[in-house]
């Protein structure tokens, strides 16, 4: 339905029809309706497929332009990076339309932190993409005990992205091309509007170490846009959403 929560207020096809207040540490938050009896309509998925087939046809051309004009850089590895989330998701299906199963790999980074049914997704996805290789990576130490050692990631600590992601696909490439110094192009999910530094990176960006380069084939979607080409091509979302 069209239900969106801004802050603590709730908007039915742009009217305000509740809102919360109030709650804390030890109160409970206090629901008020604004809109009695208030009826929610799902969306027509088909009628909005069909409104927005014609331009996102042009985005999703865009895209996997970008991805087939990748194969041209200099590299011994092609790798998906996939998290379980909405975007990496679709990034995955994109790059599966161009190149061919056996000229890239997909990557999961296990941070140990992840939430079950993310995992059940992963096994989820790969059964849906049975012809492309899937890796899962993590870290020789469990969470728990690098918390007690670093202390819990943060905002400001940000370890997690590193120890848990960034290192062990290093590590990961390094092995399986039997290279010190590998050429690789790592697609990922990173959208402009997810953050001003996002923002700045484009379509391209230098990666993690020097042979690395980081492709983001929807570097310019935004959510709707994601959404609606999961919906258009009947690929099931992590259940977390």
């Amino acid at each position: 339905p069209l239900l969106w929560a801004s802050g603590r207020e709730y908007y039915y096809k742009g009217k305000k029809v509740a809102k919360i207040t109030g709650g804390g540490f030890y109160s409970k938050p206090k629901f008020k309706d604004i809109e009695k009896n208030l009826k929610l309509e799902p969306v027509d998925v088909e009628h909005l497929i069909s409104k927005n087939k014609e331009f996102m046809e042009e985005v999703i051309n865009s895209s996997l332009n970008i991805i087939k004009y990748s194969k041209f850089k200099e590299q011994d590895i092609s790798v998906v990076s996939f998290s379980g989330g909405k975007d990496s998701t679709v990034v995955l299906d994109l790059v599966h339309r161009i190149l061919p199963p056996d000229e890239f790999i997909v990557v999961f980074n296990d941070t140990d932190m992840e939430l079950t049914t993310t995992y059940d997704y992963f096994e989820r996805i790969r059964k849906r993409y049975d012809n492309i290789k899937f890796i899962k990576t993590t870290h020789d130490k469990r969470a728990l005990d690098l918390w007690k050692e670093i202390g819990p990631p943060s905002r400001i600590i940000r370890w997690c992205t590193m120890v848990y992601k960034v290192a062990p696909t290093i590590k990961l490439i390094k092995e399986l091309t039997n290279k010190e110094n590998p050429k690789c192009i790592l697609y990922d999910g990173v959208r402009a509007d997810e953050s001003s530094r996002r923002k700045n990176l484009g379509l391209e960006s230098t990666g993690r170490y020097e042979g690395q380069t980081n492709i983001h084939p929807i570097h310019k979607w935004n959510t709707a846009m994601v959404h609606i080409y999961a919906m258009m091509n009947n690929i099931p979302l992590n259940n977390l959403y």
